[in-house]
């Protein structure tokens, strides 16, 4: 893990003096007296499971890149997405369901609540009879 966010970072690096480099060379033709009074921190790259979140911040005036807010990744920010149930929920049994992290294949089985009774109550007979309208079980 320790050496995946080293590499991470190293990468991050590598590409922001990448960016700057071009951004820099470009920018000194447009304006060479800018002096950078004011900038703006613009987001670069949201933060997920395996990716850091980055804004750069660039100069208002002529589009400079001047450093950038690194943050760490977010190890629990998984985007979790079903893939099968396991178990089906019923009234009074919870079920399961096995699902998967779209960023970085991480898999869990997650519990699926169970649903609960749906009370109905009807006259027949004489006398009122209650029960679920699911599972059909008297209450």
């Amino acid at each position: 893990m320790r050496r995946n966010v080293l590499r991470i970072a190293l990468a991050l690096v590598m590409m922001l003096a990448i960016v700057a480099g071009t951004t820099t060379t470009m920018t000194k033709k447009v304006d060479a007296a800018c002096s950078h009074p004011t900038y703006a921190w613009i987001p670069y790259q949201a933060a997920t499971c395996t990716k850091l979140k980055i804004d750069l911040k660039v100069c208002t005036k002529c589009g400079e890149i001047l450093g950038a807010l690194v943050k760490p990744v977010d190890p629990n920010k998984h985007t979790w997405q079903r893939v099968t149930v396991i178990q089906q929920a019923t009234c009074t049994r919870s079920g399961v369901a096995f699902e998967r992290c779209a960023e970085c294949g991480k898999t869990r089985e997650t519990t699926i609540p169970a649903t609960g009774h749906r009370i109905t109550t009807i006259y027949r007979n004489g006398h009122y009879e209650t029960y679920c309208s699911i599972c059909g079980s008297p209450c």
